[in-house]
């Protein structure tokens, strides 16, 4: 008797863990290109613990951010992502008359314990503090440098703040604050939501002096569309982009990334540790991506690929493991693919959509094309291989038609080609339709039909 008593209670046990909601682990970092770790087949650089959260979940490789309404990607990726609303809408959330919660409240109503250390930059009404319960090393500050001091600027050089505090580097710091965050979280009862921003890599590349030899930058295979300069967009720094300036640059950025990566692998293994990572969907992620001389622009205020797509890797219960996903979805995506897996309510006015039943194989692609917009001046369409990008100035309104599946470098432009007219029309009309739905003010028909016809 006492033998089938226990193991009932035993059952019942095992069944109300079952039953017990993933908590989440979000880890987001900060202009991290696609192409920037080693198991999406980069032989330049390593990082084994991102990869090994590749093998057991899921990797989108067409995640790409909506784009940007200011000078800056980071604040408008991050708003769009937390409010669950598209560009132009999401930057109502700054007003003092915006109505909807952050995506944050509504998992903390849903029963979760919410938690956040590190990078926020989510432009709304409140502060980091609003948006989670139990906070440690909130929103801390980045450097910013001018022309001037890049000049002559070393990664190492301590004097310029940033991403150093005393001696310590700042992604030590976040992955130091992380852990703690997640001891705590573990030990309670409730799942939790616990938010990870890192600053690195960040365009603005900052490492101890001893990194500074960790890469034979000689050796590095670039891409077939570095350009010393872009027909539309001026680049701040450096007037000419070079192949020897793009090597170096590089190597900056694969030692912040290489760095990050120990600090990932550092939370994977305190997730382990706590006996919840059975229950935990691991989500990893980026703002946006970042081109390095590519097409010949730095950073990322263009709409290129390299700028627009991001890393975006999931994993944990209910997500396939070791699976590579090309279906287009927007970074912005995750949260409410997060709510269906944790099987939460997604908010009504939620504008982007989960991505789960793509996940899964139970469905195709939810959106028919995809929207890219950069304040006044750019917009892109792609519509299953082909995207076409407008650029609008003062005195010249210009358009490029690329074939990604034939040209993923963005190198050849089609908009010329007298067969392309109809594609480009239609093209045209999609973008005229984005604008009109997401509140934008471009008039696509009045600057841009005219060229096309």
């Amino acid at each position: 008797m006492r033998l089938f008593a226990l193991f009932f209670v035993t059952t019942l046990l095992s069944q109300l863990v079952s039953a017990k909601k993933p908590s989440i682990l979000f880890i987001l970092t900060d202009d991290q290109a696609l192409g920037t770790i080693s198991g999406m087949v980069n032989k330049d650089i390593s990082t084994p613990n991102i990869d090994h959260l590749m093998k057991q979940g899921s990797t989108f490789t067409n995640a790409s951010n909506m784009g940007s309404w200011g000078g800056g990607i980071c604040a408008p990726s991050r708003t769009m992502m937390f409010t669950s609303r598209f560009l132009w809408n999401a930057r109502k959330a700054r007003r003092a008359d915006y109505e909807h919660p952050l995506l944050t409240k509504v998992f903390k109503e849903a029963g979760y314990d919410t938690y956040g250390t590190g990078k926020w930059h989510v432009e709304t009404t409140g502060k980091m503090a609003d948006a989670f319960d139990h906070l440690l090393n909130q929103s801390p500050d980045e450097i910013t440098l001018s022309k001037e001091d890049l000049t002559g600027f070393t990664p190492w050089d301590q004097s310029f703040g940033g991403f150093w505090e005393g001696d310590r580097h700042l992604t030590d710091i976040t992955g130091d604050s992380a852990i703690k965050l997640l001891e705590q979280a573990s030990a309670q009862e409730k799942p939790f939501f616990l938010y990870v921003g890192f600053n690195a890599p960040s365009s603005v590349f900052q490492f101890e002096e001893k990194e500074k030899n960790r890469f034979k930058i000689e050796e590095f295979r670039l891409p077939p569309n570095i350009m010393e300069k872009h027909f539309f967009i001026t680049n701040k720094w450096p007037e000419e982009i070079t192949p020897k300036f793009v090597r170096k640059r590089y190597g900056d950025f694969f030692t912040m990334i290489e760095h990050l990566d120990q600090q990932v692998g550092r939370l994977l293994d305190t997730l382990k540790k706590s006996g919840q990572e059975e229950n935990t969907i691991v989500t990893f992620l980026l703002d946006s991506g970042l081109s390095i001389g590519e097409n010949g622009v730095m950073g990322n205020l263009n709409l290129y690929e390299k700028s627009l797509k991001a890393p975006l890797i999931l994993a944990g219960p209910g997500v396939p493991s070791n699976k590579f996903n090309d279906t287009l979805v927007y970074l912005q995506d995750v949260m409410p693919t997060l709510m269906n897996l944790a099987q939460v309510e997604v908010p009504k006015f939620c504008e982007f959509r989960s991505f789960l039943p793509q996940m899964t194989g139970s469905e195709e692609s939810r959106w028919e094309d995809i929207y890219g917009a950069y304040m006044g001046f750019m917009r892109s369409i792609r519509l299953d291989d082909y995207k076409l990008v407008v650029y609008s100035g003062k005195d010249r309104n210009l358009m490029r038609l690329h074939d990604l599946f034939e040209d993923p470098f963005e190198m050849n432009d089609l908009s010329e080609q007298a067969k392309m007219k109809p594609l480009i029309d239609d093209l045209l009309r999609r973008l005229q339709r984005w604008e009109n739905f997401s509140g934008s003010k471009m008039n696509i028909r009045n600057r841009f039909f005219k060229s096309a016809n």
